[in-house]
């Protein structure tokens, strides 16, 4: 039974020579990794020395396993800058995105069950713009209700995406996310109408015009406008608070 104990790899430097190899920036930036592929090294060289190999040929066989140091550094940085990029996006983007939306019906719920916002509409200067009967329809005094409340839940979703230090064009987007919901809703809606043999190409087309205006256009302007405060705040105030 070979002896499991192998002084030249135990007494080697492996750290120090993969960091020659690989490159003090990489070091610098990367010790965990550099870390892990000096021990997996030296585990290959042991493994080799209890097989019968004289120490200095195990020391080569192990290295000769990196074809070439660049190459492996530059797969190694573009694999790790793509998770921390990935692992970004969640934070500034995808998560803020939910909390938008979340909030959006939240507060969506609130005012309507208050039922002051509704009030508020019918009584208002928007009866001015919009006949009297048309308010009166559920649907559009929906659509008013929603695009009201957005601008809060807009800036909600801009105001974690910066702290969570994203650019202001990811604090956008993540604000955009209710609308990109109840958009998709309601095109979903649409497809089914119009594949239904009653309705006319026209109105077929109108009814993609209003959805796209009603459903969309009006709440991203809306959120929008409550990004606003923040798209000029920088990240690095965000990292330093």
């Amino acid at each position: 039974m070979p002896s499991t104990w192998s002084p030249g790899c135990a007494v080697r430097d492996w750290e120090q020579l993969v960091g020659e190899r690989i490159g003090a920036r990489f070091v610098a930036a990367h010790p965990e990794v550099v870390c892990e592929l000096a021990s997996h090294l030296r585990e290959t060289c042991e493994d080799l020395i209890n097989a019968g190999m004289p120490h200095e040929r195990a020391e080569r066989q192990a290295l000769a396993q990196v074809a070439s140091w660049i190459r492996l550094r530059n797969d190694l940085e573009r694999a790790r800058e793509g998770d921390s990029m990935k692992n970004q996006q969640i934070r500034s983007v995808w998560l803020p995105g939910l909390l938008t939306v979340v909030s959006g019906f939240g507060l969506f719920n609130v005012t309507e069950a208050s039922g002051a916002l509704r009030s508020w509409i019918l009584q208002s200067r928007v009866t001015a713009v919009l006949p009297l009967p048309t308010l009166h329809n559920p649907g559009v005094l929906f659509a008013i209700s929603w695009v009201a409340v957005l601008p809060l839940a807009g800036a909600l979703g801009a105001f974690v995406s910066w702290r969570a230090g994203g650019r202001p064009g990811q604090r956008v987007i993540a604000a955009l996310f209710p609308a990109l919901v109840i958009a998709g809703l309601a095109f979903l809606f649409l497809i089914g109408d119009v594949l239904r043999p009653a309705m006319r190409e026209g109105a077929a087309l109108g009814h993609f015009v209003d959805a796209f205006v009603v459903w969309f256009l009006f709440p991203a302007i809306s959120l929008t406008l409550g990004t606003l405060p923040f798209l000029r705040l920088s990240t690095l105030d965000a990292q330093r608070g």
